[in-house]
């Protein structure tokens, strides 16, 4: 999974006879760094597209369009994106903000639970990281942009947001 990012790194684990180790990291996490500048608006939305422009940069070698598969229809149900949109072949669909350490100027993902190896849409991806930080932070946030608002300032219309709501709703029920 480490290879399908070109500017965020894989916390990867080594599997030592019984047990799973991490290694241990320090540095900040990439939402609180966010949330530190959650009173200035500008701020804010420049330091969140900086961590949109790193959770989706997809290397060229696993971008692909989106086309609906099996797998896809297991997990996300019947399509609710367009066919065609780009697309990643293998995809960490927890890169969250939260899920990311800033360590010596490198992002790190620490949550590898939830990777897929069929093609899904990138915006998907980039929804779910807005949709959640949105959701934790609406107190703040809607006095100045409701979600509708803050998704669209990141290429995400009211239609995608609808449809990749749906695909969200059946991730849910898949787990």
């Amino acid at each position: 999974i480490g290879e399908a990012y070109r500017k965020l790194d894989i916390l990867i684990p080594e599997y030592k006879k019984d047990r799973v180790v991490f290694e241990y990291l320090e540095g900040e996490n990439l939402e609180s760094d966010l949330v530190d500048h959650i009173a200035d608006p500008s701020t804010l939305m420049k330091k969140v597209k900086k961590g949109m422009d790193i959770i989706t940069d997809v290397a060229e070698a696993y971008k692909t369009s989106f086309q609906v598969s099996d797998e896809y229809k297991d997990i996300f149900g019947e399509p609710w994106c367009k066919e065609g949109e780009t697309a990643s072949l293998l995809t960490n669909i927890d890169v969250l903000f939260d899920n990311i350490i800033i360590n010596d100027g490198r992002y790190i993902c620490l949550d590898c639970e939830w990777v897929f190896d069929f093609p899904i849409p990138v915006n998907f991806v980039k929804y779910r990281c807005l949709f959640y930080f949105y959701q934790k932070y609406e107190a703040y946030l809607k006095h100045w942009s409701n979600l509708g608002e803050f998704l669209e300032s990141f290429g995400i219309s009211n239609l995608d947001k609808d449809n990749f709501m749906n695909m969200e709703r059946n991730f849910q029920i898949y787990v």
